[in-house]
């Protein structure tokens, strides 16, 4: 298996102990072709409603892109990714695509553990925090995205 997606595993699983107290477990883990580079899925449902928090981890395949974190909760086929989230926080406004890129979860191909570390932590303290009443309640949020297709 890769590297980077060990590393990922071993970090993301660090939290098992918190997410368990809060009443989360491993819905799902998928290693996506571990021997090229692909990505891992890793879902984590709430045990009382049906929310699942997923992260997507895509390590870099070349030196052209970067490796990313990508999560998002998911309830009753809705969903909103935790940068959109971010990005509606400071825009209030209908979100085009490139609104949400200050604040994606890049890592740092220098420094892969630390970064991954840190990325995740991030990602965690906004779930555990302000997010938690979208996680633990019937309570949802929704974030307008432009489609391009409303141009013509």
């Amino acid at each position: 298996m890769n590297k980077e997606i060990e590393i990922f595993i071993t970090e993301i699983k660090k939290y098992n102990t918190e997410l368990s107290a809060s009443g989360y477990s491993l819905y799902e883990e998928k290693t996506y072709n571990p021997d090229h580079l692909e990505h891992i899925f890793y879902e984590i449902k709430y045990s009382n409603h049906y929310k699942i928090i997923t992260f997507d981890f895509y390590p870099s395949t070349t030196k052209l892109c970067t490796s990313q974190i990508v999560a998002y909760v998911t309830f009753n086929s809705m969903s909103f990714g935790i940068s959109e989230y971010l990005a509606y926080l400071k825009f209030q406004r209908k979100l085009r695509s490139r609104d949400a890129d200050p604040y994606r979860f890049i890592i740092d191909s220098k420094n892969l553990e630390k970064s991954i570390s840190q990325e995740l932590n991030q990602i965690f303290e906004l779930l555990f925090g302000e997010l938690k009443k979208y996680l633990t309640t019937d309570e949802w949020i929704s974030i307008p995205m432009h489609d391009p297709r409303d141009d013509y």
